[in-house]
Order: structure tokens, then sequence, then C-alpha cells
């Protein structure tokens, strides 16, 4: 697959603007990111990840989009991005997790996770299969693998919600495929 086919199309439906017209709290938001190279944006221009986007559109790049981010609605909007490229969901919960403040019950949060994918495709086959990096794995190493997975997720989920007294809101994207939709990994350039 070469790179020029890669990125193109929308990445979701048209997002509408009536929503984004009102304020939607005035209370204390903070807007944090967990996880992995999805959420801290590898290969992209810093104000084009996802977190940044959805904090503040880049109207200019986006004019489609404009004024339809976090910064919009949230006045008292805080935001950290605790993610890191090339971590698995075990670091999510021992590395990232434990950055995150303990937070009051007049803030509310907004979480984005992406966790898991790096678990599944580490290091490409280039060594040995185990949990936490089980790329070229038997199906009954990933049955109990990915029961792990599921479990550290939990230990995540539960972990970011308790960090909130005053509630959150938790987005867990899906774990990507690494070969780019075609199911077939070994045509899309990987091992």
């Amino acid at each position: 697959m070469s790179l020029d086919m890669m990125g193109t199309g929308p990445a979701g439906p048209d997002v509408p603007v009536e929503p984004f017209e009102d304020i939607w709290s005035d209370q204390e938001v903070v807007y944090i990111g967990i996880g992995d190279s999805i959420t801290k944006g590898f290969g992209t221009k810093p104000q084009h990840s996802y977190f940044q986007l959805v904090l503040q559109n880049d109207d200019q790049f986006y004019p489609e989009m404009k004024g339809r981010g976090l910064t919009s609605v949230f006045p008292n909007l805080k935001h950290h991005n605790y993610s890191r490229n090339y971590t698995i969901s075990q670091e999510h919960i021992t590395q990232q997790l434990p950055q995150v403040p303990t937070y009051g019950p007049k803030t509310k949060g907004v979480v984005v996770i992406t966790s898991g994918g790096n678990d599944l495709i580490h290091d490409y086959g280039r060594s040995k299969p185990v949990d936490g990096a089980m790329y070229g794995c038997t199906y009954d190493q990933a049955v109990v693998w990915c029961e792990n997975i599921k479990q550290r997720l939990d230990q995540l989920l539960l972990g970011t919600m308790a960090k909130f007294e005053g509630g959150c809101e938790i987005f867990l994207a899906n774990i990507y495929d690494p070969s780019d939709g075609v199911s077939d990994p070994e045509n899309a350039g990987l091992p």
C-alpha cells in the first residue's frame, strides 16, 4: 500500500454547527488524553492531532469545522495530554494514569483514550510474541492475551473514573486495524 492511498476521505460524518452555538457548561472542565501515538498525534502537525482538533479546530485548514471545538462550548476548560508514542495498555495504567490529578466535585472530566492497539502490533513480529506485544502469536495465546487486554482496559477506565469526583465522560477509541482496513497485513507492508 502506498502512502498516497492513506488518509483520504472523511474521518466521519458531518458535525452540525448548532450544538456548538451555545455554552454547554460554565463548570470547570478538564480535557485529558491518555494512550498511545493515536492520541499523541504521531505523524501529524502538533495542531492537527485529533486531541488538539477536538480541543480547538484549525479553522483555516478545516473551515467546515469552524467553531466546533471544546473551547467553543466550555469557557472554563483546561487540558493536558498524557499520551506517549509506542506505549501499550500496561504503560497507560502504570505510567500515564498516575500523572492525572484527582479532581474535586466541581470539576467535570472529558477523557479521550486510545489503548490496546500497540498490544496487538508491537513490534510487528520482530521478536517473539508476548502479552503486550502479541503480533504473530498463536490462536491459543491470543485468547488469553486478549482477555488480559480487556482486564487492563477495565482497570484503565475504572482508574480514570476514580480521578473525577464530579464525574467524567470517557471516549475510548476502538483498536485500529494496522493493515489500514484491508485485513491483509502482508500486502499492507507488515511482516
